[in-house]
Parts: C-alpha cells; sequence; structure tokens
C-alpha cells in the first residue's frame, strides 16, 4: 500500500508540474502575442479602401466644377485623405474653357477638397499655355492653384521660367512670381515691298 501512495502521489505531482508548466507557456505566449499586436497597432494602418480608375465630380450651383480622375486611389479615413496615381484633373470655367492638369501622383483631402499634384505635374491652361513643374496644389477655399516649385509656362509667343506661380480659377488670371525669366518669340511678319516707304 505504501507503494500505491507514493505512486499516486508522484502522478498527482507530475499532473501538477505539466499543468504548471503549461499555464507558464500559455502565459508567454501570451504576453508575446500582446506584444506582436501593439507592435502592429503601431504601424501606420493601411488605407481603408482602394479603387482602380477612380472618378471624383465636384458640383458647384448645379454645374460640374472639376473632375478629378486616378488610375488607383487609397483612401485613409483618420486623415481623411486619398493618395492618387496617374492624376488628371479638369476645371470647367464659366467661360466654358477648360483647365487641364496631370501629374504621376497626388492626394486628395476630403474635408477640406484641397488637391496636391506630384511628380512631373503639366498644366494647360486657357489661351494655349502650358505649365510643367514637380507639384502644384489646389487649395478649395481660395479656388486656386498654386505651386511654390519652379515652374515653366510656354505660351504664344512667350518662355517664361520662374520660382512660383499661381491660377485664380474664377477670375482665369495666372501669375509667375520668384525671379521670372522671360522670353518672348515674336512670330515673323512678311513684310510687304515698299512698305513703309
Amino acid at each position: 500500500m505504501a507503494l500505491s501512495r507514493k505512486l499516486v502521489r508522484g502522478f498527482i505531482l507530475l499532473v501538477a508540474v505539466v499543468t504548471a508548466g503549461m499555464l507558464v507557456m500559455a502565459v508567454v505566449k501570451g504576453s508575446l502575442q500582446k506584444d506582436q499586436r501593439a507592435g502592429v497597432e503601431s504601424e501606420p494602418s493601411d488605407a481603408e479602401m482602394k479603387l482602380s480608375e477612380m472618378e471624383y465630380v465636384e458640383m458647384q450651383e448645379g454645374k460640374k466644377y472639376y473632375v478629378l480622375k486616378a488610375s488607383e486611389a487609397r483612401y485613409f479615413q483618420a486623415q481623411q485623405k486619398t493618395t492618387l496615381k496617374a492624376v488628371h484633373l479638369t476645371f470647367f470655367m464659366d467661360s466654358g474653357e477648360e483647365a487641364y492638369l496631370s501629374s504621376e501622383e497626388g492626394i486628395f483631402y476630403s474635408a477640406t477638397k484641397n488637391i496636391e499634384l506630384l511628380r512631373g505635374v503639366e498644366v494647360t491652361l486657357p489661351g494655349g499655355y502650358k505649365l510643367m513643374s514637380d507639384k502644384a496644389a489646389y487649395d478649395g477655399e481660395k479656388k486656386t492653384l498654386l505651386s511654390e516649385t519652379p515652374v515653366k509656362l510656354l505660351g504664344p509667343g512667350i518662355e517664361l521660367d520662374g520660382g512660383s506661380w499661381r491660377f485664380l480659377v474664377p477670375e482665369r488670371k495666372g501669375f509667375v512670381d520668384g525671379g521670372v525669366r522671360a522670353k518672348v518669340v515674336l512670330s515673323s511678319t512678311k513684310t510687304r515691298k515698299g512698305a513703309g516707304r
């Protein structure tokens, strides 16, 4: 009987040691998983939504004001912003004219309706003017296109280089500022024989 008591005690002791070991392992594993989750949460979260061939139309007073298109859009709700790829932006003016902008990348801020255009920005304005820059933005409150990066403006008979530019969309007025260099190209006109004598 003494042997069977020792066996029972040994078995109970073994069960207690195994159970304690399993508890220790569970606590350690849970702690590691918690640390891993905390690490994941501290990294920036991925987009809540991803779209291909996105198009957004801004209406004002019952008319199209602008159309924003992108080959890819990723929406981040916490920042209320949408990152864009292969961006095309068209403004429709009261005069019936249109201004076209394109860039490799962009950001649309849904709360303010501000838009940033990044990398390889090209702007085609009414009157045959074309502008190139690395970066541009649309200020939704001021209804102004602008850039604080060097720009080149080409147009009928003129070539301008400057440090910045802005275009007031409703007024259809543009400005190039900051160390502006201009090159005026006069069109060749044929003079008649005897003119000016």
